[in-house]
């Protein structure tokens, strides 16, 4: 007989008691974002956990708890927690990930005022991650599916896509 599958969750440390944590099922992530967004708040998670819990939300296409997420993790009040160098690649990724949740609904939209505000919000959230690090891989690719669905030309996106292979052997396909 198979062993049943283990449902995933996420566990959100507690600042008290030390070493507690509160268990959420991805099956009973709330309707509201704001109860999730309070918690993690409140005990001060760590960065990649406010990740994984709008990843979650992003697997079952509750885009608008998705975008809820990152839009707080994202936010200069959420920053100002999380000072230290430590937190730089997890918010470098907070920012690579809303800005390809931009990228996306510019490739939906036909509105050409709103994709040119998506833009902007895009390319604001890319000149955030470059001044935490321009060397970070997956800005370059984001960068580079973002001129992709955004231009006719391909000599940007190639470019974007050439710095992320020439950083690391890694990232070859």
């Amino acid at each position: 007989m198979a062993a049943a599958m283990e449902e995933r969750s996420i566990r959100i440390p507690l600042q008290e008691p030390a070493g507690e944590f509160v268990e959420v099922f991805a099956s009973e992530l709330p309707d509201e974002a704001e109860d999730l967004l309070f918690l993690l708040r409140e005990e001060r998670a760590p960065l990649p956990i406010w990740l994984q819990v709008a990843t979650e939300y992003y697997r079952q296409r509750r885009l608008a708890q998705f975008e809820a997420i990152l839009d707080v993790a994202s936010s200069t009040e959420i920053e100002a927690m999380y000072p230290g160098p430590e937190h730089k690649l997890p918010k470098i990724q907070i920012l690579n990930a809303l800005a390809a949740l931009r990228v996306q609904s510019g490739a939906r939209e036909t509105d050409k005022a709103k994709i040119g505000a998506l833009q902007k919000d895009i390319v604001k959230l890319f000149e955030r991650a470059d001044r935490m690090d321009q060397m970070v891989e997956a800005t370059w690719v984001t960068k580079g599916v973002n001129f992709l669905v955004s231009h006719s030309r391909l000599d940007d996106p190639s470019q974007q896509f050439d710095n992320a292979l020439d950083s690391s052997q890694t990232n070859l396909p």
